[in-house]
């Protein structure tokens, strides 16, 4: 078997895989107005009382070009603010606004309704995420 065939290649399911659930989550995103980036985005603020941008972008393991953007349309949609740091004026702190925890309260439906449409069994699910994470974990490995 040739080591070049497509079939043979760990990289192209992934990237299947990720193109196609991101399409999925579309219909259920459109409902709040959010892309996917901006709702894992929101899934970090939900998540962390306060946060800055690079601790964000650090999380998401994406640059400030991309970052910068996504901040800008939350808090455009009201549903994050931005504040000076009161230890440092120069550190900016982002915070989830009360319209942003509404969302959050609409949104918890979305992880149960692509956990059907995804259809794995619980360990299936679980194996998945954790050699998923595995994967992550050694190629941030290897650029540090």
């Amino acid at each position: 078997m040739d080591v070049l065939s497509l079939d043979r290649q760990i990289c192209f399911p992934l990237w299947l895989c990720a193109k196609e659930i991101t399409r999925a989550y579309g219909p259920l995103l459109e409902e709040f107005d959010l892309t996917y980036t901006q709702y894992i985005a929101m899934l970090y603020f939900w998540q962390h009382s306060e946060s800055t941008a690079s601790e964000l972008g650090q999380a998401m393991h994406l640059g400030p070009n991309t970052t910068t953007p996504v901040i800008e349309r939350l808090l455009e949609k009201g549903y994050i603010e931005r504040k000076k740091s009161k230890d440092d004026a120069r550190r900016q702190i982002i915070s989830v606004t009360p319209k942003g925890e509404e969302l959050k309260v609409s949104a918890v439906k979305i992880p149960q309704e692509m956990g059907a449409c995804i259809a794995l069994e619980p360990e299936e699910a679980m194996t998945l995420h954790r050699l998923l994470y595995k994967i992550v974990s050694r190629l941030d490995k290897e650029k540090a």
